[in-house]
């Protein structure tokens, strides 16, 4: 799951790309509200991260089943990160970056 710096890095060139090529097609999507949101838990230890990510994964969509997102949140892209602990390196640090999308 988790690659090089170098290679998350030109990941996150790849997919600003996407995103930049997807407003150009679709400028009616810079009407709407984004909001940027990153979601993350303790550290784990790297043995217990995918089985971490697997309950962040559904955590997020019990969130995305409540009323007030179907109400407010028309879409979105969510990325996943597995950085390494700060103060331990036999840790993980799993977040979600989120970009969704609102109307106004």
């Amino acid at each position: 799951m988790r690659s090089c710096p170098i290679c998350q890095w030109g990941k996150a060139l790849k997919h600003c790309r996407k995103i930049h090529r997807m407003l150009d097609d679709y400028p009616s999507l810079l009407q709407g509200k984004w909001i940027y949101l990153t979601l993350t838990v303790r550290n784990c230890e790297v043995d217990d991260l995918r089985a971490t990510i697997e309950y962040m994964n559904q955590a997020f969509r019990r969130m995305m089943n409540r009323d007030f997102w179907k109400r407010h949140v028309l879409g979105g892209i969510r990325f996943t990160e597995g950085g390494e602990g700060t103060l331990d390196t036999s840790s993980s640090h799993p977040h979600f970056h989120c970009l969704l999308f609102g109307s106004n």
